[in-house]
């Protein structure tokens, strides 16, 4: 039996896994639930396969794990739904204000450039 694909760190991640817990936890509950949808699916998937391959107990325990991480995703999906009416006025903030940067990077860059342009 063979676990090189089950890593014991997150090779893409460099942080320790309570970091990891810590900052998946601090996403936005929308994204969070769909983090716990796709490892759901992995999950699900992966029990699949070891079903195929006879290991009917571990099998077992990934679907259990599977339908408690779909469970967890509802309800994280449910927070969201709660929150997302106060969640907008946030984001139309906070494009107002990218939009606002967006316009004085722009001009200030162009000022930049036109005063660089006449002492050069």
């Amino acid at each position: 039996m063979s676990c090189e694909k089950h890593k014991e760190v997150v090779e893409k991640y460099e942080g320790t896994l309570q970091e990891l817990a810590e900052d998946i936890g601090d996403l936005h509950y929308r994204e969070l639930a769909k983090f716990l949808s796709h490892l759901n699916m992995k999950i699900y998937s992966d029990g699949c396969k070891d079903f195929g391959r006879g290991r009917e107990k571990l099998s077992s325990e990934l679907t259990k794990a599977s339908t408690d991480l779909s469970n967890a995703g509802n309800h994280i999906y449910k927070a969201w739904k709660i929150s997302e009416p106060f969640m907008w006025k946030i984001y139309e903030d906070i494009e107002a204000c990218e939009l606002l940067t967006g316009f004085f990077y722009a001009f200030f860059t162009y000022l930049l450039k036109r005063f660089l342009c006449r002492i050069i």
